[in-house]
């Protein structure tokens, strides 16, 4: 299936789901976006040559408790990082972060030229993962 903007690649689907999918198999347009959401949360700003600001290191905050300020800070950056992306039209990002289980939570929902996107990452270890998709 050829996608909207391009072919794309998974990089969760590896053998232990955190890495380059070798089977060459192409995502779908949904897919494709929860993966470039996960990819622009996850990546440090200035590692990737060709985009240097299009990620927003968030995983930075994994494990530590923030003032609502801060995640309003980092809510806005994502949403800024993400909409310099053609891809998007809109975009909404919540962070939250439960005293209770210690855990980092991120929403991001918006629309794309191919629809909505209700998207939750969750901190993962020291990372962040994908826990739900949706429209």
């Amino acid at each position: 299936m050829g996608a909207l903007y391009g072919w794309d690649t998974s990089t969760t689907a590896g053998i232990d789901g955190d890495e380059l999918d070798t089977s060459g198999a192409e995502l779908d347009d949904d897919r494709a976006i929860a993966e470039d959401i996960l990819r622009a949360c996850s990546i440090p700003t200035g590692t990737l040559p060709h985009a240097p600001s299009d990620t927003v290191d968030v995983t930075g905050l994994v494990g530590r408790a923030m003032s609502p300020a801060e995640r309003n800070t980092a809510a806005r950056a994502i949403e800024a990082t993400l909409l310099r992306d053609e891809r998007y039209t809109a975009v909404y990002a919540v962070v939250t972060y439960s005293v209770a289980t210690g855990l980092l939570s991120i929403r991001v929902t918006g629309e794309t030229d191919t629809g909505t996107f209700d998207l939750q990452l969750q901190q993962d270890g020291s990372t962040l993962r994908v826990v739900k998709t949706g429209k």
